[in-house]
């Protein structure tokens, strides 16, 4: 069974409902009720089927703010993976300052476009 035809099991329109039940039919992020919503995982657990998580492992989003979490998600991904890329120090001091203070850089920047 591929993804969408788990997300068509009856396992997953139930545990769907609970989440959107819990968010009162609303966007968690900008309190939209009137657009499309969607129950987004906020992270995934390997071997794991769709509704084989907790309430609190599950959100509630509008199109544009489940949109905008995918598209941060993938661009913060591609970062992440550039600074284990392109270390240049054997030290893993170094390298574990320089990417902590990266990230911290990475998400002001972000929190200010």
């Amino acid at each position: 069974m591929n993804y969408l035809e788990k997300l068509k099991d009856p396992r997953w329109q139930k545990k769907r409902l609970e989440v959107l039940e819990k968010s009162n039919f609303a966007c968690d992020n900008c309190e939209d009720d009137k657009s499309t919503l969607h129950v987004h995982h906020h992270y995934y657990i390997k071997g794991n089927e769709p509704w084989e998580y907790d309430l609190f492992e599950l959100g509630c989003l509008c199109d544009k703010c489940h949109s905008i979490q995918h598209s941060n998600l993938s661009e913060l991904e591609l970062f992440l993976l550039s600074c284990v890329l392109n270390r240049d120090s054997d030290d893993p001091k170094t390298d574990k300052i320089r990417f902590r203070n990266t990230i911290l850089n990475f998400i002001k920047t972000r929190n200010n476009a």
